[in-house]
């Protein structure tokens, strides 16, 4: 990821005609622009939601108040890394973050989420994706 975010800085320094040691943090700022690990809990996110059946689990009951969809369980490092495990994880801590995300449509979803991870910084996206111990 790091050479994405690296392809990425230079990019928009470029369209943006920064200077090569501009601040990343107030580029990413002035341009509202999501950084590549924001962009990839975005998508894992979004094609969680779409997975989600709110009317199934309110009317059965089985949906915990603490998240919406249960985390399987896994053995090795690199499952932790899969889009099954990264999407209820993820999914559970932004419905957490944002209220009420799972009522909401796909549009409304894709706005609240990048309000969100736009507010972001840089340690409390590292934090969100620290699943693997």
């Amino acid at each position: 990821m790091l050479q994405l975010e690296r392809a990425q800085r230079a990019v928009l320094k470029v369209a943006t005609f920064r200077p090569y040691r501009f601040p990343t943090v107030d580029l990413y700022s002035d341009c509202e622009v999501l950084t590549v690990r924001k962009l990839f809990v975005y998508n894992i996110i979004l094609s969680q939601h779409k997975k989600v059946d709110v009317r199934d689990n309110l009317s059965t009951g089985r949906r915990r108040k603490d998240r919406i969809i249960a985390k399987p369980t896994v053995k090795t490092v690199f499952a932790k890394r899969q889009q099954t495990f990264l999407g209820p994880l993820l999914y559970n801590k932004a419905n957490k973050a944002i209220k009420g995300l799972v009522n909401v449509n796909q549009m409304e979803c894709k706005k609240a989420l990048t309000g969100w991870l736009l507010a972001l910084n840089y340690e409390e996206t590292e934090k969100l994706l620290k699943v693997i111990q």
